[in-house]
């Protein structure tokens, strides 16, 4: 009967023996395993901890926005100008200066008109004088003392104004030929309407005559 126990638990007493030790053998290698898997863990924490700290600390710090030295403030005196008087006083010289010149007789013969009369044409107006210029005596004539007329022909454009002056007839000459066509330039004229437009009038004709007062 003991032989019989004996038997069956020496096989039980041995596998309860080796499952005892088998579980002490693993204990040990799992907890060092869990010892070895820590400080790795925590070897890389530090080191991605360290080489954030190296980065963070290489990049350099900004300086700071130093303020802007004011400049100085200079005070400009704006003086008053005294604005010129532009306006400008146009006097149209008269011929009765010191020098004794009598106002110039303008002698006008006609107008002639701008072309033969067209069938069915109306003739709205003719040309009339707006503007004048007083010719001024020449400085050598009057220190000659002469006296004179110049005859001149013109046209009238579609503006009236005066085009094509020639000298026609000049007593004396060379002599009043110049200031006599400079003031008849600055000449305006009323223009020719013709069926409602304004038409160019050619041929005209005009006499200036030159005189002084001590001379008449």
């Amino acid at each position: 009967m003991r032989l019989l126990f004996a038997f069956i638990g020496a096989p039980v007493m041995t596998c309860a023996l080796l499952y005892f030790m088998a579980s002490l053998i693993n204990q040990p290698i799992a907890m060092q395993r869990d010892k070895h898997s820590n400080p790795y863990f925590e070897l890389l924490v530090n080191n991605q901890d360290e080489s954030y700290e190296s980065r963070t600390r290489s990049k350099p710090i900004p300086p700071k926005n130093k303020p802007e030295p004011e400049m100085p403030t200079t005070e400009v005196q704006q003086s008053q100008i005294a604005s010129p008087d532009m306006s400008v006083a146009l006097e149209i010289p008269s011929l009765d200066l010191s020098n004794n010149v009598s106002a110039m007789a303008i002698s006008m013969p006609g107008i002639a008109s701008v072309a033969p009369p067209v069938a069915g044409a109306s003739h709205d107006n003719s040309a009339m004088p707006l503007y004048r210029v007083q010719p001024r005596y020449p400085r050598r004539a009057l220190r000659l003392g002469k006296q004179g007329y110049v005859v001149l022909s013109f046209d009238i454009n579609e503006v009236g104004r005066v085009i094509n002056i020639n000298i026609i007839e000049a007593q004396p000459k060379r002599l009043f030929e110049k200031e006599a066509k400079r003031a008849l330039k600055q000449w305006k004229y009323k223009p020719m309407v013709v069926n409602g437009e304004a038409v160019p009038q050619r041929g005209q004709r005009i006499r200036l005559d030159f005189e002084m007062e001590n001379k008449k």
